[in-house]
């Protein structure tokens, strides 16, 4: 029996008996309350789009991809059955993220950080962790039965050394560059999904090119020559979405306020990681509004109705003057506690040329660094910025404060 899903970015999305039996899983369900990309929607209103559509898509594109990629390189263990169970890791890949994505993420971080909590706290890579317990708890079986057709004698154990980035073996080594790498499914969909849900074309790419021009040579994933133009056409891509949307001020501005709301909740002892899977059903977005609108107050009028908060404009540091953030964290933190989260700072810090720093191009002379052969991914430079949130029935003090901390950075740099 199979199932077709219609999708806006990859069209009709294809899912097998044994991939029904995941989706129709609880705690795959749940997906569908997990917004994709935090309160990005308070800025570009379409982005409402959740954790679920992106997993089939990571699904179908890391199926697409490693097939394709199989074919270049001529590698006899890329079988339909391994093709399989690559798609099956991609579409799980995502399972253990909680509400509010990344987001509830650096809630965790600033639990820990501004109230003092020890939390376990593994940064972005927090969905990750859970998530494999949630797959070695509830989907274990599935796995077994979906790689029966390969030379994988413990699926589970792969799908944890392939997200985790520990590969033991080279079909190991392929799933992890598949799903999360340079050039990968995950990022395929998300670019292209972000970009349709935003409304923007900062992140369109070729991606059925894109599929044909990568090559597994010498325990690396890498572009052919030929299509260094499309591989650039995704990086410029990835680029500007973190400038245009990822990094935006404002949406910055709501995650942090949220995110400060969700380490007052661990603090006040309102919520709680999950321990066991099935307490991973409760963890959805609803539940976060729900436990936001009880408590009312200025965290509430901004996340629910985008009231009460404004930037610091002037005071927006970008570039080398974000990165010596660090010199006053501290005291940026105190500063948060101390106001009770009416004054906020929000850090975005990625370095998208890391990417081009580790891929490779394969040419007649053998691998070369992407940075080397492309002057678009030699380019490619750091994207750090800090923004600077107040209520604005703050504290007079406080506000004074936290404006003199980015005033002395700018003088400085």
């Amino acid at each position: 029996m199979m199932k077709l899903v219609r999708d806006p970015i990859h069209g009709f999305i294809e899912i097998d008996e044994d991939k029904i039996e995941i989706v129709s899983n609880p705690l795959f369900q749940r997906l569908r309350f997990i917004s994709q990309t935090g309160l990005a929607s308070h800025v570009y209103p379409g982005m409402t789009h959740t954790r679920f559509e992106h997993s089939l898509g990571v699904m179908k594109a890391s199926s697409e991809i490693v097939k394709r990629v199989g074919e270049n390189s001529g590698l006899d263990f890329v079988s339909k059955g391994f093709v399989n169970l690559v798609s099956s890791v991609g579409m799980l890949h995502d399972i253990g993220h909680l509400p509010f994505s990344h987001t509830f993420e650096l809630g965790l971080e600033m639990a820990n950080k501004v109230y003092g909590l020890r939390l376990e706290d593994n940064g972005r890579k927090t969905h990750v962790h859970i998530g494999l317990r949630v797959i070695e708890e509830e989907f274990a079986k599935n796995l077994e039965k979906i790689s029966k057709e390969t030379n994988i004698s413990d699926p589970v154990k792969f799908t944890k050394d392939a997200l985790l980035d520990v590969p033991k073996s080279e079909e190991e080594r392929l799933c992890s560059y598949i799903i999360s790498s340079s050039i990968d499914a995950d990022r395929s969909d998300y670019l292209l999904r972000d970009s349709y849900y935003a409304g923007v074309v900062y992140g369109l790419f070729d991606l059925e090119r894109l599929k044909r021009i990568l090559v597994y040579r010498d325990g690396k994933l890498q572009v052919l020559e030929k299509g260094v133009p499309i591989a650039e056409e995704f990086l410029l891509g990835r680029t500007h979405m973190y400038q245009n949307v990822y990094f935006h001020s404002v949406v910055g501005m709501f995650n942090a306020i949220l995110a400060l709301a969700l380490a007052k909740m661990f603090k006040d002892g309102e919520l709680s990681l999950p321990n066991k899977s099935e307490e991973l059903l409760d963890m959805t977005d609803f539940r976060i509004l729900t436990e936001v609108g009880k408590k009312g107050g200025y965290a509430h009028d901004a996340i629910l109705f985008r009231k009460g908060f404004k930037r610091a404009k002037d005071l927006e540091l970008n570039g080398e003057c974000a990165r010596m953030f660090y010199q006053v964290r501290k005291e940026a933190i105190d500063i948060m506690r101390d106001s009770d989260g009416m004054v906020v700072f929000h850090e975005f810090s990625d370095a998208p040329d890391q990417d081009p720093l580790n891929l490779f191009v394969y040419t007649k002379e053998g691998p070369k660094e992407m940075k080397t052969v492309s002057k678009v991914a030699g380019a490619l430079g750091r994207i750090d910025k800090v923004v600077l949130a107040f209520h604005e029935t703050a504290n007079s003090s406080m506000v004074d404060r936290a404006r003199s901390l980015l005033e002395w950075l700018k003088s400085t740099c």
